[in-house]
């Protein structure tokens, strides 16, 4: 599942690429590997998180050099406003790239939700979750797409569901203890005055007939 999720990821943006900016772009090699946490080899990071049963992210990385190549026939310039608006043009396009990763995800996990793309910049520390990654050379240069699925949150749920599940048992365990004394305290009341009336009508002392 995980690397159907970033093959899909990485295809759908090149396939989105030469509508959005207008140039198509050409790639030379590719190659996927496992990390034990998420640690980009670039400076520019897009983000999206999920949440829900599980957790994790899905980034798009690349450095600042390949961004501006991407996005130059929309921003040509690098005044402070178009690097802004580079910014915000890869997470948007993050976002719209990577709802595929949430429907992929759901197929496991319904209850999975993506959140807002986020982009970072700089060499950051990450969570110590396992990473899957994919590194794409292309003709303006190396394109990252990784994903990292917390299953920390299932284990918590389901022993949280262990949980309930031990309670209900123990309560209704306690609710037939409960009924077995009523009966019990029922049948011994029943049995009390039938000795009392018998011994009213034989006109026995009640220790005699008990005993």
């Amino acid at each position: 599942m995980i690397y159907r999720i970033l093959n899909q990821v990485s295809n759908d943006f090149f396939d989105y690429i030469p509508g959005a900016v207008g140039q198509e772009l050409n790639v030379i090699r590719s190659k996927e590997f496992n990390q034990p946490q998420f640690a980009p080899h670039h400076d520019v990071v897009s983000v999206i998180d999920f949440a829900g049963i599980v957790t994790g992210f899905v980034a798009i990385t690349m450095s600042q050099e390949t961004l501006d190549a991407l996005v130059q026939p929309l921003f040509p310039g690098n005044s402070e406003e178009e690097n802004n608006l580079k910014g915000e043009f890869l997470k948007e396009m993050t976002n719209g790239i990577t709802g595929t990763t949430v429907e992929i995800l759901r197929e496991s996990h319904p209850l999975v939700t993506g959140l807002k793309p986020k982009l970072m910049k700089g060499f950051l520390s990450y969570p110590k979750v396992p990473c899957f990654s994919k590194m794409v050379e292309t003709n303006i240069g190396e394109i990252g797409f990784s994903i990292a699925v917390d299953y920390m949150a299932m284990d918590i749920n389901h022993f949280a569901d262990r949980i309930k599940e031990v309670e209900k048992q123990l309560r209704e365990s306690i609710s037939q203890l409960e009924y077995r004394r009523d009966e019990s305290e029922a049948h011994f009341r029943s049995k009390k005055e039938y000795l009392e009336n018998h011994s009213r009508e034989l006109g026995m002392p009640m220790g005699n007939l008990e005993g």
